[in-house]
């Protein structure tokens, strides 16, 4: 039977062909948030929403021109042309040959009336402000414009700095979580905690070309958020997996383990990308494979200081 009305609610947390899949020739209602502490659906509004603006966008072209077209057709028609002459014409015009069947208008409706809050209330300002809730208001504009990939650099992010209250730093922090909330639809203030001070976290940032006179902060280009796993004894993951039971963290090596009752696997050291991010206006330009590149580089030990033992700490042989 043919749906009528199709609602489609918290469609964020649906993966997007699905949701494409749900979207027909009938009245579709997605709802999501885009903002807030239980989590935002970013990739909603930054992807298949622009998509339905386009495509809503070509189809008025598209219907706008058929309508001049159509003008064409009967004022020439009324001046004595030739009716099957005068439709060629304006077929070729066109270059295709009817208007889409599948022609829909697009109407977005923006909710900014606080429900769990009076409107204003300082207490969720603060509580946004604290735990970077609305990092979505970040405006992410490339000052120095979109650079070569090849010219840009991983730089790895001291957090005791990133998280030191000092105004350089909370804006630095602003950017980078605006980057992730931006690109990740499961996003909470657990995720703040984990960057701020788990110990096995990493944080690195891609940057562009800097000059020495250069004033204010760089342009974020990628931003990708990484966990050091393994290094377990074999004693104790062949003691979990003899239990049926598995330690907190380490996700990829317990998974392994489990999956192929192998207890060498986890002893082996390695880093999971958690999260990674690219700037919104700088997507499919090469930045991200070019951060990857890098980490795996640096990792590897061909970006390491051997001089320096700090460096030294995150290296796998």
């Amino acid at each position: 039977a043919q749906a009528e009305l199709v609602v489609i609610d918290e469609a964020a947390a649906i993966p997007l062909p699905l949701v494409r899949k749900l979207i027909g020739p009938y009245l579709v209602f997605l709802s999501s948030t885009i903002n807030g502490y239980e989590g935002t659906g970013r990739s909603l509004s930054l992807k298949l929403i622009n998509q339905l603006r386009q495509s809503a966008a070509s189809n008025a072209t598209e219907n706008a021109s058929w309508r001049t077209n159509e003008h064409m057709f009967h004022k020439r028609l009324r001046k004595g042309e030739n009716e099957e002459s005068v439709s060629s014409a304006v077929a070729a015009n066109l270059g295709s040959g009817t208007p889409s069947a599948t022609t829909r208008s697009l109407r977005e409706i923006l909710l900014e009336e606080p429900i769990r809050y009076s409107k204003n209330d300082p207490v969720e300002k603060w509580l946004n402000n604290t735990l970077c809730l609305d990092a979505t208001s970040v405006k992410q504009h490339l000052t120095k414009g979109t650079p070569h990939p090849s010219t840009a650099e991983l730089f790895a992010v001291d957090r005791d700095v990133l998280f030191s209250h000092h105004a350089v730093s909370e804006a630095m922090l602003q950017r980078i979580q605006s980057l992730f909330v931006s690109s990740h639809y499961k996003n909470s203030p657990n995720d703040l905690l984990l960057l701020s001070d788990a110990p096995a976290h990493r944080l690195f940032v891609l940057l562009g070309p800097q000059s020495e006179d250069s004033e204010g902060l760089p342009d974020i280009l990628c931003a990708i958020q990484v966990s050091l796993e393994g290094g377990i004894a074999r004693q104790h993951v062949r003691e979990q997996l003899k239990a049926g039971s598995r330690a907190s963290g380490d996700l990829v090596p317990w998974t392994v383990a489990q999956q192929f009752q192998d207890s060498e696997f986890a002893q082996l050291d390695g880093a999971r990308v958690v999260r990674i991010a690219t700037n919104p206006n700088a997507t499919r330009m090469g930045y991200g494979k070019r951060a990857l590149e890098l980490l795996r580089r640096f990792y590897q030990g061909e970006l390491v200081n051997p001089d320096n033992d700090e460096d030294a700490s995150d290296r796998f042989e």
